[in-house]
């Protein structure tokens, strides 16, 4: 599944793509379940012959920002991906493609030429992610009812805490909750986990002080090595979790070098428990 890192990479997509030119051909397929709240002919109205000013996220969300209202809000769900014809597709190991590869693209819900020649797709494979028309995102669902950016809107310390202390449940859930904090999805949470020596397992009011200085570290690292390599997992460090991760959840039982797989709050889990206490 797309998670921040992969996000903010689609957001340089639209960027070098699009921004600063106006768009001279929309095509949609009008799908009532990507389409939400909108349908094609609305999505088309809004965006042809606009200019995009500006691509923004937060969290996992995307939006275009044109030059009159409204704008586009993208979330990717498990299997959404933003492509263009000048910017090498990111392969995810989260979400193996089976395109034929080549332009356009298979299952394109939406793509935009601008009058450079430049195209960009939203391509969603399984259907579950979303197009919305939003006059102003930051004030308006889905986007206002998320919490802190997990790489511009970090709490400090004592805040980051907080978020957390007035929560029951394990602290892996909490990491996962969108509304204290926006863009850590599945294996991100796993992996600041193990950076952090904290087990997926335990409850948020059972860490010390400590630990919760080493989560605090442990996402900002995370978050800003991911992005700092365009969400490319061939560049991720080689200690990370991440490249043992895909074989564990294969394999539910305990793994060689002694990783472990579960499932926490319904989603799978890999932790090594000797390391995570």
């Amino acid at each position: 599944m797309p998670e921040l890192p992969e996000v903010e990479r689609y957001r340089s997509v639209a960027i070098q793509a699009g921004v600063g030119h106006r768009i001279s051909e929309v095509v949609v397929k009008d799908d009532p379940i990507v389409l939400d709240g909108c349908d094609a002919a609305d999505v088309r109205r809004s965006l042809i012959g606009r200019l995009l000013r500006a691509v923004e996220r937060k969290g996992k969300y995307l939006w275009w920002v044109l030059d009159r209202p409204p704008c586009v809000v993208f979330h990717f769900g498990m299997t959404g991906r933003m492509l263009s014809t000048v910017h090498a597709p990111l392969a995810l190991k989260t979400a193996a493609s089976t395109e034929r590869g080549g332009w356009p693209p298979d299952r394109a819900t939406l793509r935009v030429q601008f009058k450079t020649g430049a195209e960009v797709a939203f391509v969603t494979t399984r259907r579950m992610g979303r197009v919305r028309l939003v006059e102003a995102p930051l004030v308006e669902a889905p986007v206002n009812r998320l919490g802190a950016d997990v790489l511009s809107e970090l709490p400090e310390l004592g805040s980051f805490q907080a978020l957390f202390m007035s929560r029951r449940g394990n602290i892996k859930g909490g990491l996962l909750d969108q509304t204290r904090l926006a863009g850590l999805g599945n294996w991100m949470a796993d992996e600041v986990l193990f950076m952090a020596k904290i087990s997926p397992l335990r409850s948020s009011a059972s860490l010390s002080d400590a630990e919760w200085e080493a989560l605090r570290d442990a996402i900002v690292s995370v978050v800003e090595i991911a992005v700092a390599v365009e969400a490319d997992s061939e560049r991720f460090p080689s200690g990370w979790l991440f490249h043992q991760r895909w074989d564990a959840a294969r394999t539910p039982q305990t793994l060689r070098g002694g990783l472990s797989f579960t499932t926490v709050g319904g989603r799978p889990t890999v932790f090594d428990p000797r390391r995570q206490r």
